[in-house]
């Protein structure tokens, strides 16, 4: 499908954006139920709860239920064994790197059987993608770790998990985090088969030194909604963290993301 002229529109917005917050980061971190105006455009922070009611859930992305069979195979006998012992005594780059590395051991150790039940609908974007290498870095302070995106063309949703090391309140949200979210939806943007979606939900699990936390993220053409919930403490291969990051990152996508939708999107 060609791509039509809102489209064009509101990828031009995204980008227009994306500008602005990188000539203003001296306006970030952004606290908590903050909107806040940088040209055109808004940027709305508010809380997110992976089980909690109507108003708080995920709106495009659905965690697995805690009771999922999937999340059998992560016993605490098999975290433990992941966890890297030296971790308290890891410089901080090497300690969200660290904990980068159990999730995603953890995630190894289910993916397969997701897999062979038709219950892993995601495609990896490796490294060596040239997109992967877009995608704003900085080495040993932030980036991707590790994104999948939908394989059918029905839904533009993707996720990514990232370090990031510019530490920040509970109740903020960073430069960093926000223009990762906007950086993986201008690429979905830019492929031809998502010329017809207006709305890319984006899932960010951001790793920071001992914290991990959520971020939903999507764009309504005006104001660019972040979601967040409050970070969780990784200690000691804790396997209620590597659980819940597990749940997250095999959410189901969620929601309509047409021109319908868009027209009707409001900030959550």
């Amino acid at each position: 499908m060609p791509e039509t002229m809102d489209h064009s529109r509101l990828r031009e917005s995204l980008l227009t954006l994306q500008r602005c917050i990188e000539s203003t980061r001296w306006r970030f971190p952004i606290p908590y139920a903050e909107t806040r105006e940088l040209g055109q455009f808004q940027i709305h922070i508010s809380y997110l709860s992976l089980d909690g009611g109507n108003s708080l859930k995920p709106r495009f992305f659905a965690p697995l239920p805690s009771a999922c069979p999937l999340l059998q195979a992560l016993t605490p006998e098999f975290i433990a064994c992941e966890y890297d012992t030296d971790f308290p005594n890891l410089p901080e780059p090497i300690r969200t790197e660290a904990m980068c590395d159990h999730v995603k051991a953890a995630l190894d150790a289910i993916i397969p059987q997701a897999l062979s039940h038709g219950q892993y609908p995601w495609t990896t974007l490796e490294a060596t993608d040239e997109r992967f290498s877009q995608l704003p870095h900085q080495q040993g302070r932030f980036g991707p770790y590790w994104i999948t995106y939908h394989q059918h063309s029905s839904r533009p949703h993707i996720k990514c998990i990232m370090s990031n090391n510019q530490r920040v309140q509970n109740d903020r949200v960073s430069s960093n985090e926000v223009l990762m979210a906007i950086n993986l939806m201008l690429m979905q943007m830019h492929d031809p088969r998502f010329n017809n979606h207006m709305i890319v939900p984006v899932l960010l699990i951001v790793m920071e030194d001992s914290h991990a936390r959520v971020i939903e993220a999507y764009f309504d053409g005006k104001t660019l909604t972040v979601r967040k919930t409050i970070e969780q403490l990784y200690r000691e291969g804790s396997p209620t963290f590597i659980r819940t990051m597990a749940r997250v990152f095999l959410a189901e996508p969620l929601g309509n993301t047409s021109q319908a939708a868009f027209d009707r999107l409001s900030p959550a």
